[in-house]
């Protein structure tokens, strides 16, 4: 216990001794999602990558000009799906849903010229807000749409996920910044599953996901409080 004590101590002292800057930031992009490779489908049927959106606010502590640290709290909308083509009807079939996400971030960042490039890897913990299956079945031949059932076998609304990113960016002369980034997530475990079975299914496919997705996002970090501090002092 002592040494952990002595640790946490070193630790804020050197932040406390390090060169420090805070910019708080808005975030916005798009994410494309995919189901987990442990899906099993048949009888035609795959699974298919969708879109969403994403959008919150960011924080950037940057220590000695070089190591970062990346937080906030952003609302992201993810869907994946899969889509059948067989005996006579087209099946499609959507997971949505929408989830807040408290990312925590490290890395490193260099000069590329007037850019800069952040290499960030972390944990991002995803808490779902809402979720609902969307099902479309159309028929090829005139035939009744049939009857079909989706038996859900796991619903989890906490997951940490793994997460890596990219930004490139600059600060501009008001000392605000912009950067775009592209950032991979993916939970530890199956976050959602479910069979889906129809009459004209001869077997239940089984579709699963850990919520993994990629987003793409654009940044803009505000002026860091120390700046206007500053220049309200210069005459």
């Amino acid at each position: 216990m002592k040494n952990i004590f002595l640790i946490v101590f070193f630790g804020i002292s050197t932040l406390a001794s390090a060169q420090t800057s805070f910019r708080p930031g808005i975030s916005a992009g798009t994410t494309f999602s995919y189901p987990d490779r442990q899906s099993e489908f048949s009888e035609g049927f795959f699974s298919i990558y969708r879109s969403g959106l994403q959008g919150g606010f960011s924080t950037l502590v940057t220590v000695n000009n070089n190591f970062v640290f990346k937080s906030g709290l952003l609302y992201s909308t993810q869907s994946v799906g899969m889509r059948g083509d067989g005996s006579g009807f087209k099946t499609d079939i959507r997971v949505n849903s929408d989830n807040l996400l408290l990312p925590l971030q490290f890395g490193y960042q260099n000069k590329l010229g007037s850019l800069i490039l952040r290499e960030l890897v972390g944990i991002t913990f995803m808490q779902n807000v809402k979720r609902n299956n969307v099902v479309t079945i159309e028929s090829q031949n005139q035939s009744p749409i049939p009857e079909y059932t989706i038996t859900e076998d796991r619903d989890i609304s906490f997951m940490p996920m793994l997460n890596f990113g990219l930004e490139l960016g600059s600060i501009f002369n008001n000392d605000g910044g912009f950067f775009i980034g592209v950032h991979y997530r993916q939970g530890f475990s199956r976050m959602y599953q479910f069979n889906y079975n129809s009459t004209y299914v001869n077997q239940p496919q089984f579709f699963s996901t850990k919520s993994s997705f990629v987003s793409i996002e654009l940044t803009y970090y505000f002026s860091r409080p120390s700046y206007w501090f500053k220049k309200e002092f210069e005459y």
